[in-house]
């Protein structure tokens, strides 16, 4: 089986929430540990997306950099999704280490 780290669980699950993403139905999405490579052309940064079989969420390989950009602009980025829901920014669910 793979293992995850999982950054801020709490404050993903609450963006989970905030979507209607059941942690039912986000944990049944990864439990096979199957991902479909998708194409690397589709990346600027050249890093690897994959996605779940079930087709319901995108993954991204991150460099350590972007992982730690991200840790530090959540609190903003939770602030903005949760003021404003039909934002337009992209809909993260979970940052992990595997």
């Amino acid at each position: 089986p793979v293992h995850f780290i999982s950054y801020s669980p709490l404050v993903f699950a609450c963006l989970r929430h905030g979507l209607n993403i059941s942690e039912v139905e986000y944990r049944a999405s990864f439990e096979e540990n199957v991902f479909r490579v998708l194409k690397p052309a589709t990346s600027k940064s050249g890093r690897c997306f994959f996605m779940t079989r079930d087709e319901k969420f995108i993954l991204k390989s991150l460099v350590r950099a972007e992982a730690d950009f991200m840790l530090d602009m959540l609190c903003h980025y939770f602030e903005h999704v949760t003021k404003h829901p039909q934002t337009l920014l992209p809909r993260y669910c979970g940052l992990y280490v595997v």
